[in-house]
């Protein structure tokens, strides 16, 4: 009698393995994700194809190009991997209320000087929740890296992404008492040209100043600068070295300024303030655990030094 050959069984772990394929494109990136061997990956695509009888993707040396198949079982494995989390969820909520994983995205500057604190608090009162926090001031495609939120100052482009305003964030023109002295304090938007500036690369418009008068009148002027940086801390580091002025967020240079080693200049313009908003995944909103980091971090980051509500 021939022996029967069983196709493997596709289990939960192989569907998430092919859900990360897909939103990744790439069998190693998903390999490093999951902390496991490339092959592990690879043996696992095929394990689903065998036991669907169809190709899911197609293969050459460059690429995976997902078939129609492939993207019919794809949106499938979505459905049910988020309706197992929320079954999960809700029998769980019977002895633990909040546990699980989050992994969310802000720029570095903000990061590094107040959401830690703010989530090492949260952890507190979460303890069973782990956070995964990507640090970056580069716009990321949250699905790609599995990133349930993202933090973000400026513009935002992402339409498929759920967006939660918070507020906005006030920028004040700021320069060292070092650099005053050896410079000269501006008096006048027309001065600032003769200034050097601690220039932000990674903006749009980075060399480009506009101001607004007590009437509300709007004055763009030209910037330039013999440093440029990318990040802010990088920024706040040039301005409080006297290297140049700086057009900074209020929480990032707030300590600074109540030491005076940081001096307001002309205080009578306003900068242009810069929108700060979240950017949510729409099938991880209605998680628990996410809701209640979410709402924990817009609570607290209404609470930063010029951060204020639309």
């Amino acid at each position: 009698m021939d022996k029967l050959n069983l196709a493997p069984d596709v289990t939960i772990d192989k569907m998430k393995t092919y859900v990360r394929i897909v939103e990744r494109g790439n069998l190693s990136a998903v390999a490093r994700e999951f902390k496991t061997g490339q092959a592990t990956i690879s043996r696992h695509l095929q394990d689903i194809e065998k036991a669907l009888g169809v190709s899911l993707l197609s293969r050459n040396t460059r690429n995976l190009k997902i078939t129609n198949e492939g993207m019919i079982y794809y949106h499938r494995c979505l459905q049910i991997l988020k309706l197992l989390e929320q079954a999960n969820e809700e029998v769980g909520l019977k002895k633990n209320a909040n546990s699980g994983k989050i992994r969310f995205s802000c720029s570095v500057a903000i990061g590094v000087t107040h959401i830690m604190e703010i989530i090492l608090r949260f952890q507190e009162i979460y303890p069973e929740i782990e956070i995964d926090i990507n640090l970056t001031d580069e716009k990321i495609n949250l699905i790609e890296e599995g990133v349930d939120f993202s933090i973000r100052i400026g513009g935002i482009v992402d339409s498929s992404l759920k967006l939660k305003p918070i507020g906005k964030s006030q920028r004040l023109l700021v320069a060292s008492p070092e650099y005053i002295n050896k410079f000269g304090l501006p008096r006048t938007i027309k001065d600032l040209q003769n200034h050097q500036f601690a220039s932000m690369s990674n903006l749009l418009n980075c060399n480009i100043l506009q101001l607004t008068t007590p009437e509300g009148k709007t004055h763009e002027i030209g910037i330039k600068g013999n440093v440029s940086v990318d990040n802010g801390l990088a920024a706040r580091k040039i301005i409080e070295n006297g290297r140049g002025i700086g057009i900074s967020h209020i929480w990032l240079i707030d300590d600074l300024l109540k030491q005076n080693k940081l001096i307001q200049i002309l205080p009578e313009y306003k900068v242009s303030p810069v929108e700060i908003n979240m950017l949510i995944v729409p099938e991880r909103n209605n998680l628990k655990r996410v809701r209640a980091l979410i709402d924990f971090l817009y609570s607290e980051i209404l609470k930063l030094p010029g951060i204020y509500r639309k």
